[in-house]
């Protein structure tokens, strides 16, 4: 409800038109529907289709709402409701598929915003990476498996030859453009073509904090990755980046828990989760740092040293 405005404004106004722009409704409780109804009506000629579910089908099942109404594009894009794309963003991506059609799908590097709009930060580096089919493993070291998930645009004519997003499973998107990458060629841009925004009560926060059991066993059941990769010899270098990569991604978690949530007994079991898979990383230096924030929080120290690193 919040960002919404703004996000469907940033896909009305792009230097090429969409020539239809979706509206998902997830059974939304809020003011969404009037505003959404507002903006429809202060742009006419944008030719938005609301569709609202009777009921809230979760997050995974909305995604395959909109593969669902897509069905006949050439394009796709999927914004989320509090992301903003730059005004160029489908100008640019449609110049790259004229180019090099044979694609799945483009992403591109991510301009970070809070949520005000400030600016925070950027991952933008200039440099363009294509990935033939089936090179799993060199996309998920380079990439970590993620792609700014507004910044996609893909070839929709593709996407029946790749299926739908998994239900059961909190890593969908990752695991739908792993899918992609299996049959198609992708390209991820070093610029950026959109504004993600960094707020609480992002989609990923929420599942940090209130479905860390779910995380926590995603995470450990890795190799069901690793099943992507088909070519033998990666699939045992992907294993092991794996068995490294995971609890240092449990330690993050857990000191995202304790900045932005001060949720403790989260940070705790994250922590504790990390050294069951890797023992050696009690000794690094941002799991010592968690531990240091946990045992502060402990003491009823938390706050004021946060305070005072803050000033």
């Amino acid at each position: 409800e919040k960002f919404i405005t703004e996000a469907l404004e940033s896909a009305i106004n792009q230097t090429i038109k969409a020539n239809t722009i979706v509206v998902s409704d997830n059974n939304s409780n809020d003011k969404t529907r009037e505003i959404l109804t507002k903006i429809i009506k202060k742009y006419p000629c944008s030719n938005i289709k609301l569709y609202k579910n009777e009921v809230n089908l979760g997050y995974h099942n909305n995604l395959n709402k909109c593969l669902e109404y897509s069905k006949g594009f050439d394009y796709l894009v999927i914004l989320y409701a509090d992301d903003i794309l730059k005004p160029d963003m489908i100008e640019s991506h449609i110049n790259f598929f004229s180019k090099y059609p044979y694609l799945g799908l483009i992403g591109s590097k991510e301009d970070m915003i809070n949520e005000r709009g400030v600016f925070l930060k950027t991952t933008s580096n200039g440099i363009n990476i294509f990935y033939n089919a089936g090179n799993i493993y060199e996309y998920v070291i380079d990439t970590a498996q993620y792609i700014a998930d507004s910044s996609i645009m893909y070839d929709r004519t593709k996407l029946d030859n790749v299926g739908i997003y998994q239900t059961n499973t909190l890593f969908s998107n990752e695991l739908f453009n792993m899918r992609v990458l299996q049959k198609y060629p992708i390209l991820i841009r070093g610029d950026s073509v959109v504004y993600r925004r960094d707020h609480k009560q992002n989609q990923l926060y929420e599942w940090a904090k209130n479905r860390r059991n779910d995380y926590i066993g995603e995470i450990k059941n890795y190799d069901k990755l690793v099943q992507f990769e088909k070519r033998p010899d990666f699939q045992n270098k992907l294993r092991e980046y794996y068995k490294n990569r995971f609890p240092r991604m449990l330690i993050a978690l857990g000191a995202s828990s304790i900045r932005k949530n001060v949720d403790i007994k989260g940070a705790t079991i994250y922590l504790f989760n990390a050294a069951l898979m890797k023992p050696i990383v009690v000794f690094s230096k941002p799991y010592l740092k968690s531990l240091f924030l946990i045992i502060l929080n402990a003491l009823g120290l938390y706050r004021l040293f946060y305070n005072i690193h803050h000033k």
